[in-house]
């Protein structure tokens, strides 16, 4: 946005949170300049929207007061239905003596899928703080706090990188701890991704890319390669757990994990 239309926003934000009854108008520009239709999807939203333009002058004529109960009858029948909520998952449980195990198969595969798991993770850190404008603080906020918890995950997958170029061709029940360890921050904050807010904050093609590679960390380390899907899911929702479940199948061929029962 041009610091002219910029700053003429901050003026027109202002005036509609200290005027009564303009809160759909304040969503719905919010909406514009970030991309994202009100109802989840640009059909309804339009829909939406010429449902609203199509209300009588009349009512138009009645003030802001009555024209907003109008809209918020209105709004109501388009919103997206809420997703279910996704259990909770129990803390990573990965046996030390199984990472010990994998770290000796894949000792020369973990650097480079390390490797790539973290220029994933930079990817997304340097779109969000290349973004100038946020239509609200609270967004803004929510922005700063997603890139801490994808930089403390981008750190924990880079220490997790340094040590597999360092080990022995027989690595030592020390060294699984300590990839145990980093596992489980990283696995620790994919479960903390905020509630409710990953349509607006990162692109679903770059979150189900996410879930694909944690789940081949996962397995690489020995841990279940599911467990990347169920990460997923409670991230993400669950509309992604089918294409997560699509995403790791490979993994389990690279790791070794028999696909028999399925």
């Amino acid at each position: 946005m041009p610091d002219a239309a910029y700053e003429f926003w901050q003026r027109a934000r202002a005036w509609l949170e200290a005027e009564p009854y303009h809160e759909f108008w304040l969503r719905w520009y919010s909406a514009i300049l970030v991309g994202k239709p009100l109802t989840g999807d640009w059909l309804s939203h339009r829909k939406m929207l010429e449902e609203i333009a199509l209300l009588p002058d009349e009512d138009w004529e009645k003030g802001a007061e009555h024209i907003a109960e109008l809209i918020a009858e209105i709004e109501a029948k388009y919103q997206p239905a809420k997703p279910q909520p996704v259990a909770k998952l129990e803390p990573l449980q990965i046996d030390t003596t199984k990472v010990q195990a994998a770290l000796k198969v894949n000792r020369l595969t973990l650097p480079p899928t390390l490797e790539a798991v973290y220029g994933h993770l930079e990817l997304e850190i340097r779109r969000l703080q290349g973004i100038n404008h946020w239509p609200s603080p609270e967004a803004q906020d929510e922005a700063r706090d997603l890139v801490r918890r994808l930089l403390a995950m981008a750190e924990a997958i880079q220490t997790l990188k340094k040590q597999t170029e360092a080990l022995a061709e027989e690595p030592a029940q020390e060294d699984a701890e300590q990839a145990k360890g980093l596992l489980s921050k990283y696995w620790r904050s994919l479960r903390s991704w905020p509630d409710g807010k990953e349509d607006e904050l990162s692109d679903a093609t770059w979150r189900l890319g996410l879930i694909g590679v944690s789940a081949g960390v996962f397995a690489l380390f020995g841990a279940p390669a599911l467990a990347g899907t169920a990460v997923g899911g409670m991230v993400f929702g669950a509309k992604y757990l089918e294409q997560g479940a699509k995403a790791v199948k490979a993994t389990r061929i690279v790791s070794g994990e028999s696909a028999e029962g399925e």
